[in-house]
């Protein structure tokens, strides 16, 4: 009788998880399509201003040197690329609606994109009163039942292993193991960051830290769409 009750709980509990982790993946997906549809045309339209007022800029810059035009273009474009990746990011495609509706419910908040439009200020005060308290309730179950597998784990290592028919300390064992994993994940995530984002390890430690405890001063940001959804993984 009791293993059924178990084995009800257990299933449960399983079904609880999938439905919260679920529910707040398509609350992503769907933020990230409005803010798309809501940012875009603003978006564009500063890219445009950008590369108008840039064109002016450098070809009055670049005739003091006397190129002749085939140069120039060459050169204008190289440069606009570079300049464009810096400034304008593609914050506001699918990927990057994703990323800043992450940023908002997980109340990292980066600070290195923000809505534009009033539309989107106004979508984004709606859109993280509710989706703060759901991503809440998501990490809170994942959390319970992290909590009961490393209880769990302890209780029967000593049983097992350590041959003690009643184990002690487990509440305090449970914090340490915690503590220990979240170290070793914030290692292997950093290392992963020595990589992809071509950072020192002692600055990735730095970036991901302020990441996972969502401090978030935005003084280094996860450029890559991967080393991102690394960062957000982990601060979940």
């Amino acid at each position: 009788m009791s293993e059924s009750k178990s084995t009800t709980q257990s299933m449960y509990d399983a079904k609880t998880i999938i439905f919260r982790v679920f529910t707040v993946l398509v609350y992503i997906a769907f933020g990230s399509a409005i803010f798309h549809l809501l940012e875009k045309d603003e978006a564009a339209s500063e890219v445009a201003k950008f590369e108008e007022n840039y064109n002016k800029t450098m070809t009055s810059i670049l005739r003091r040197f006397i190129l002749n035009e085939t140069d120039m273009k060459i050169i204008m474009t190289e440069i606009r690329g570079t300049f464009l990746q810096e400034v304008f990011p593609k914050e506001w495609d699918i990927t990057g609606g994703v990323n800043i509706t992450i940023q908002a419910i997980t109340t990292i908040g980066y600070g290195n994109t923000a809505p534009r439009t009033v539309a989107g200020r106004m979508f984004l005060i709606i859109y993280a009163t509710i989706g703060i308290p759901l991503m809440a309730m998501m990490l809170m179950t994942l959390g319970e039942k992290l909590k009961h597998m490393i209880r769990s784990s302890i209780i029967s290592f000593e049983r097992k292993i350590l041959k003690r028919s009643r184990p002690r300390d487990i509440q305090r064992k449970s914090v340490v193991a915690v503590f220990v994993i979240t170290a070793v994940l914030l290692c292997f995530i950093s290392a992963i960051g020595t990589i992809i984002e071509n950072w020192d390890f002692s600055l990735a430690l730095y970036v991901w830290f302020v990441t996972m405890t969502t401090i978030g001063f935005g003084d280094y940001v996860p450029q890559g769409i991967a080393s991102s959804l690394c960062g957000h993984y982990i601060t979940t």
